[in-house]
């Protein structure tokens, strides 16, 4: 049989690893995302490579990205994606820090 602490301590644990799952599950969809939103705009950045006569430029050059002279709405989104990442990382460290010294919020 087990005592009161006994039952509450297991509740914890197994509330736990369900927190620990569900994040899982949430890291996880996040990086299909990223890489799906990737992939898009791989192939925007591949259809906005073609020249004027069809012939396509090259893929991997800034010129690309200049194409019909949207080189700074594409600068933009870049680094507006950039700063994103960065700041949602520094955001997941710390909130698992706070977590692993037991400043839940």
């Amino acid at each position: 049989m087990m005592t009161g602490e006994e039952r509450l301590s297991e509740l914890h644990r197994r509330m736990k690893g369900l927190r620990k799952k569900r994040q899982s599950r949430m890291i996880n969809a996040m990086g299909m995302v990223s890489t799906a939103l990737f992939a898009c705009l791989f192939i925007i950045i591949q259809h906005l490579g073609v020249g004027q006569f069809g012939t396509t430029t090259n893929l991997y050059s800034g010129s690309s990205l200049l194409y019909e002279e949207a080189g700074g709405y594409v600068l933009t989104a870049i680094v507006a994606f950039v700063v994103g990442t960065i700041v949602t990382v520094i955001c997941v460290r710390k909130h698992n820090r706070d977590k692993e010294n037991g400043e839940e919020s």
